[in-house]
């Protein structure tokens, strides 16, 4: 069988806020406040929702016999900002540039965050479809050629093991259905899973020309 990647974050937790009860201390912080709320109001400008010292909560896994033994390390975050015809829209995407993370996709997450979504680079161009094996959330995939347009975009749903399913029946099935409910027929380098269902709920309809996406660098 060919090598198959399968397919939340959630919002930004802001860092504590110490303060201090001296009345001198307090003078002080009422002097900077105002100035501080200035920074943060341009750093929100012209970043976007990247703000310095906020980090993305972790992955939330199931607690299931078959989410045991996978990979949890949480993978470094982007903001990407694609086009699509003459609007735009950003992900928060986790970044899956190695064998291992590319495998894991989203395996055994309990819930991917609207406005998130995993970022496949591949090491070179493929045609192979994408999975849904022991992955518990819909997803829609959207393939990118090597000049960071899409050319192809599929949903799948989830694909758990049922019941007493033996392992090789269930990844044959999950092979089966993955090609049942569409994979790439065009060579691809580059792979985006979004929540399936969020970026038609922002006006965005795949299903009429995926090649209206573009990444933007």
């Amino acid at each position: 069988m060919k090598m198959r990647c399968a397919g939340g974050l959630k919002t930004p937790v802001s860092p504590d806020i110490r303060t201090d009860t001296t009345t001198r201390m307090l003078a002080s912080r009422l002097v900077i406040l105002p100035v501080l709320s200035v920074m943060l109001g341009f750093a929100i400008a012209c970043g976007g929702s990247t703000i310095i010292g906020l980090k993305t909560a972790p992955p939330v896994f199931l607690e299931h016999p078959d989410c045991q033994e996978i990979n949890r390390v949480q993978l470094p975050v982007e903001n990407l900002r694609f086009s699509f015809g003459d609007e735009e829209f950003e992900v928060e995407a986790e970044i899956a540039d190695n064998t291992l993370q590319r495998v894991q996709g989203y395996m055994c997450r309990s819930e991917i965050a609207e406005g998130t979504g995993m970022w496949f680079e591949l090491p070179a161009e493929s045609t192979n479809g994408f999975w849904m094996f022991n992955t518990y959330v819909p997803l829609d995939i959207i393939y990118f050629d090597a000049t960071d347009v899409a050319v192809d975009a599929v949903t799948l749903p989830p694909c758990p093991r049922l019941g007493s399913e033996t392992d090789n029946a269930w990844r044959s099935r999950c092979a089966s259905e993955s090609e049942q409910f569409g994979s790439s027929k065009y060579p691809h380098l580059n792979v985006l899973e979004l929540p399936a269902g969020w970026l038609a709920s922002q006006g965005f309809n795949l299903k009429d020309a995926p090649e209206n996406v573009m990444l933007q660098r």
